[in-house]
């Protein structure tokens, strides 16, 4: 299966995203693996994780360690329980919360997991945003996640809000027809800037970072990325 995998490049949005640091780690460390993963890193702890997953249907995830330098696996943590497609860490409180995704128990849901042996807890279902990309948390703990939906006349994406405590996502604003991801939303990354605002990779088909307005959701292009299509 491909890697769910997401990656910042090209000269000048490098310069741009140095400071991010683990951050910018989580969007890329995955393209060392072979395994369909989904990654975050807790920046408390200095710590890599990921959802390894072997298959797509009827299966669950491991939750392992990875080495930043290589993304290879250093640790696994175990299973999960859960077929989890993305992974954010609470920055104001360290826990690490998912998503689960087609092909497994609770799919379209939220949930929290432990980092120390892998043992997750339902939260709630996500309800409005069923195919969830990817999450990621804002400095100040709110969690956020980006999802897109086939539907007619053509493909819809959205920003979400994700209620920590139920698992209840509220679309931003949208939807925005002009931001969609082929094939379930494989490859798509979200991630915060020190400046707070959200950066999502792969927004289009083209390949390419986008500034996303986190009071509309709307995604505005920074670059192309390297190694996509030009």
């Amino acid at each position: 299966m491909l890697t769910k995998i997401s990656q910042f490049a090209r000269k000048n949005s490098v310069a741009r995203l140095a400071t991010f640091s683990l951050v910018a780690l989580a969007l890329i460390a995955a393209l060392f693996v072979t395994q369909a993963l989904s990654n975050t890193a807790d920046a408390t702890t200095q710590t890599l994780y990921g959802a390894a997953t072997t298959c797509y249907y009827r299966c669950t995830s491991n939750l392992v360690v990875l080495n930043p330098a290589n993304g290879a696996v250093a640790h696994n943590r175990g299973s999960t329980g859960y077929r989890v497609n993305a992974l954010a860490v609470d920055p104001t409180t360290g826990a690490l919360y998912g998503t689960t995704a087609h092909g497994g128990p609770s799919y379209c849901s939220l949930v929290r997991i432990n980092k120390s042996n892998a043992a997750t807890t339902v939260i709630g279902p996500l309800v409005n945003a069923c195919a969830i990309g990817d999450i990621a948390f804002d400095a100040q703990g709110h969690l956020y996640g980006w999802s897109g939906e086939w539907t007619s006349p053509g493909p819809e994406s959205s920003l979400y809000r994700i209620n920590k405590s139920s698992g209840l996502a509220t679309a931003v604003d949208g939807p925005h027809t002009n931001c969609w991801i082929p094939g379930d939303n494989y490859g798509v990354g979200l991630a915060f800037a020190p400046s707070g605002t959200p950066l999502l990779s792969h927004c289009t088909e083209e390949g390419t970072l986008d500034r996303v307005d986190k009071a509309t959701g709307a995604p505005q292009p920074i670059t192309h990325l390297k190694n996509g299509p030009p």
